[in-house]
């Protein structure tokens, strides 16, 4: 104990904390303390990236030709396709073919021809022979956009999912908002066999590493 002295001189006792510890002047050394009663648990939670498209894409494109010709979409009126997501790597958006054949009337994933009963048309961007392929033709972004793979110009149906547009992560937490404008092309030769053929892209979007 120390004493210190108040005004009216009596002795004060003020306690003095050494490495054990003095309770009502008993001194408890480490190992006379009990053992702890509480635990802790980690709580870890994996939040995922939220992508979704949010309009468009329900576009049809209707073109009417002769045998010999060409022709595309561009001066339709279409509906951009619109997608947003939280990913901070950022996102692109992929193209696989998804026309019908015989045995799917909906669509099956890589199959990149234009489909009728009477014949195919395959794709490609060079003749003689009938050929369809599709380009961006427009695109804008909350944050910056890059067009992948050369389809800023008409280019082939892929068969498996290939990136064609990619758009940046924001300098922040938060949503990225893109659309993107697709048109196609289409040049039938001079020995198509006349009749309704029929195509379909599918659009996927797939968040970056």
């Amino acid at each position: 104990m120390v004493y210190n002295m108040n005004k009216n001189m009596k002795y004060v006792p003020t306690m003095m904390l050494t490495l054990a510890t003095i309770v009502s002047g008993v001194i408890l050394t480490a190992s006379s303390v009990s053992a702890a009663t509480s635990a802790t648990k980690n709580a870890i939670v994996n939040v995922s990236p939220a992508c979704s498209f949010t309009a468009g894409d329900g576009y049809t494109a209707n073109l009417s030709l002769a045998a010999g010709a060409s022709a595309n979409t561009e001066n339709d009126t279409k509906t951009d396709i619109e997608v947003t997501c939280n990913n901070l790597s950022g996102f692109s958006v992929q193209a696989v073919g998804y026309s019908p054949d015989a045995s799917h009337t909906d669509g099956i994933d890589g199959n990149t021809d234009l489909f009728s009963t009477v014949g195919l048309i395959h794709t490609g961007v060079d003749g003689p022979d009938s050929r369809w392929a599709f380009k961006i033709t427009s695109a804008t972004s909350t944050t910056t956009y890059s067009i992948l793979s050369g389809y800023d110009n008409y280019s082939n149906i892929p068969s498996s999912p290939t990136g064609v547009i990619d758009f940046t992560a924001p300098t922040t937490a938060g949503y990225v908002t893109g659309t993107l404008r697709t048109d196609y092309e289409v040049y039938v030769s001079a020995d198509q066999n006349p009749g309704a053929y029929a195509g379909k892209v599918k659009y996927i979007v797939a968040i970056n590493p």
